[in-house]
């Protein structure tokens, strides 16, 4: 009797919720784009030889344990931040190639042809790196290409104010 009754809600549920989307007749599956990474360098001091590292998201959170690759002629070295996103090196010269990466994040690398001045600070606000979001967007009626590609860069750039999820012309779901 508990079995027939749960599946008899289960199927209630499950009906209720295909006759809810039953409005939303068009279906689009979209990818939503990585977002770019970006950084300042800030010279502090002509007398001491160290690079210290910030990393960030774009909205200026902490990445702790954001993995930093250091390469350059002399030195071959991986650091890791703290917890406030923070790492340090001391002594680095010549052309680097430095990659600052985290998981769910756009790898960050830069090249640099003369690190030889000093004290600095490199802050770098990594994106985040959709590549495997995969949605499929509902709608009531058909949507231009403006208006799909409009909702995937908010969607990319995390803006919940679309007009379109307000107004509940769409909805999304995810792949998994």
């Amino acid at each position: 009797m508990k079995k027939f009754l749960c599946f008899s809600i289960i199927s209630l549920i499950l009906e209720i919720s295909t006759y809810a989307q039953q409005d939303y007749k068009y279906e689009y599956k979209f990818r939503l784009k990585k977002q770019p990474s970006v950084y300042a360098f800030e010279h502090l001091s002509d007398t001491i030889f160290e690079v210290a590292f910030i990393v960030t998201d774009l909205k200026g959170r902490a990445m702790p344990f954001a993995i930093i690759k250091i390469k350059s002629t002399y030195i071959d070295t991986v650091l890791q931040t703290d917890l406030n996103g923070a790492s340090s090196f001391s002594k680095i010269t010549g052309q680097v190639q430095i990659k600052i990466s985290s998981v769910g994040f756009s790898t960050f690398t830069i090249v640099t042809t003369k690190m030889d001045s000093g004290a600095m600070i490199l802050k770098c606000r990594l994106g985040e790196n959709h590549s495997s979001a995969i949605g499929h967007l509902h709608s009531k009626r058909k949507l231009s290409r403006t208006e799909i590609s409009r909702i995937v860069k908010d969607l990319t750039e995390e803006e919940q104010d679309n007009e379109f999820f307000k107004n509940k012309t769409c909805y999304i779901d995810w792949e998994i």
